[in-house]
């Protein structure tokens, strides 16, 4: 399973843990790591999930490799990550050109040294010969694959089970609409403790893109039987509210 990095943020709590087996983390050589570069990342310590660093664009001219490694190595550290943790592999990339390298010194020709060194860190696949859908293909019974997909939607209150609503903040100022995001989350579960409300508050996440027209964009995601009640009919401006999304993107 392959995630993209600001669906990551989403994809650690909703997916089981078991889908993800390892992290390539991909920086700018330029711009370093982004505000969902530290939530991704505390995520996957949390999950005890083997990391590989990749510095890309190198060659772009503003590119700074060596001070963007030192930044992320100061954030696994600032996140606390143990001595294994820090003895991640790192490579230079240039997508454009599609080469990696272990060495700037030495340009790299290909891909090969970043995916064997994804191979190197990835546990290897396990086989569920239970699992539903292991099972719905075996034995061409897609109604006990549906049936089992059904019973994890009515578990965790996915649709059609649930609702979701999408908020999402965006503001000037980076840190500024992390702040407001964070505040409006921890609102949000303080009323839906008060009220016993069956509803869960997942996030606050950086956007899919993070910056638009000049705003720095946060979402905080609803789940339950009746998320839109916590609303008291709506959020004002720079908040926005997505009833039943079509995509968390």
């Amino acid at each position: 399973m392959a995630v993209d990095q600001p669906v990551f943020a989403y994809a650690v709590m909703a997916v089981p843990a078991e889908l993800l087996d390892s992290i390539l983390l991909l920086v700018d050589a330029a711009e370093g790591p982004l505000p969902q570069t530290r939530y991704v990342l505390s995520k996957a310590f949390a999950r005890d999930l083997p990391v590989v660093v990749a510095v890309n664009k190198i060659d772009r001219t503003d590119a700074r490799p060596a001070e963007v490694l030192d930044a992320i190595y100061e954030l696994f550290i600032d996140l606390g990550a143990t001595a294994d943790q820090l003895d991640f592999p790192v490579l230079y990339t240039n997508a454009k050109l599609g080469t990696a390298t272990t060495d700037l010194a030495v340009p790299g020709s290909s891909l090969k040294p970043l995916f064997q060194a994804l191979v190197d860190i990835t546990p290897a696949p396990t086989y569920q010969p239970d699992h539903p859908a292991i099972q719905a293909v075996a034995t061409g019974d897609a109604a006990r694959f549906y049936a089992a997909e059904l019973a994890l939607r009515e578990r965790f209150g996915s649709p059609p089970f649930g609702r979701l609503v999408k908020l999402m903040v965006g503001l000037p100022d980076r840190d500024a609409a992390e702040r407001e995001a964070g505040a409006m989350a921890d609102e949000l579960r303080q009323r839906a403790h008060e009220r016993g409300a069956r509803v869960t508050v997942i996030g606050p996440a950086p956007a899919y893109i993070a910056r638009r027209a000049d705003r720095w964009r946060w979402n905080v995601v609803l789940r339950g039987d009746d998320p839109a009640s916590l609303l008291e009919g709506g959020l004002e401006p720079p908040w926005s509210v997505d009833v039943d999304p079509e995509s968390l993107l």
